[in-house]
């Protein structure tokens, strides 16, 4: 088995979120059938979207900082935690040694079949980076729009950070509405935190959860020998 090097706390509850789902999604019978996992919950690492916004220092110095931890201590291949982090992907690759899942390669696996457009719940840098744009089908996307992401999802995201789960879940119910009837039939759910109040949000469309399905491409590609 290989060991799994988690770079999470962005945010705690997203990560807790995926080794939830890393530890469940596996068949396994004891805790020896386990993969080994190094985590770095890297909290202090400043706001991603405020640094790309201009209004904050750089985060890439902490991600570096804990991949090449992670690396030292034994991981042999990484997830990140954090869809908008995967804007420096490549860099944290580079600056570890270690190969990262990307958690959008995950979901275009999921969804290589689909055959209508697909919504897209994230931060407004999720889409200014070309996070899950440069992987899916452009035509398959359905981003939200600008004023959408500044003043429905990041408001909802902050909630979400808070710990204001119903209210960040009202938010979220409005977007949803939008996509339904832009003909959506599922929605990502591209911001590690929103799975964590999926089960809330009624819909009648597929919500895809990255975390889930990054959480069952690690367990594959550790127990690989």
């Amino acid at each position: 088995m290989k060991t799994v090097g988690v770079l999470g706390g962005l945010g705690p509850l997203a990560t807790v979120d995926f080794l939830d789902k890393f530890y469940r999604c596996g068949d396994a019978c004891q805790d020896q059938d386990h993969p080994p996992v190094e985590v770095r919950l890297c909290t202090a690492t400043p706001d991603r979207s405020a640094f790309l916004d201009g209004h904050g220092p750089s985060p890439l110095g902490h991600l570096r900082e804990a991949a090449v931890s992670l690396k030292k201590s034994g991981a042999q291949f990484g997830v990140l935690i954090c869809n908008t982090a995967h804007i420096w992907h490549r860099d944290l690759e580079l600056a570890s040694g270690l190969p990262f899942l990307h958690i959008a390669e995950q979901v275009r696996s999921f969804l290589e079949h689909a055959r209508t457009p697909v919504g897209l719940l994230c931060t407004p840098w999720t889409v200014k980076g070309r996070v899950y744009s440069n992987v899916l089908p452009r035509e398959k996307l359905v981003e939200p729009s600008a004023e959408v992401l500044e003043h429905v999802l990041m408001p909802a995201i902050r909630l979400l950070k808070a710990n204001r789960f119903d209210e960040a879940r009202q938010l979220i119910a409005r977007v949803l509405t939008q996509f339904e009837r832009a003909g959506c039939e599922a929605v990502i759910l591209g911001c590690t935190e929103l799975p964590i109040i999926a089960k809330a949000c009624a819909t009648r469309m597929q919500l895809i959860d990255p975390n889930q399905l990054l959480a069952e491409a690690a367990r594959r590609y550790a127990m690989e020998r």
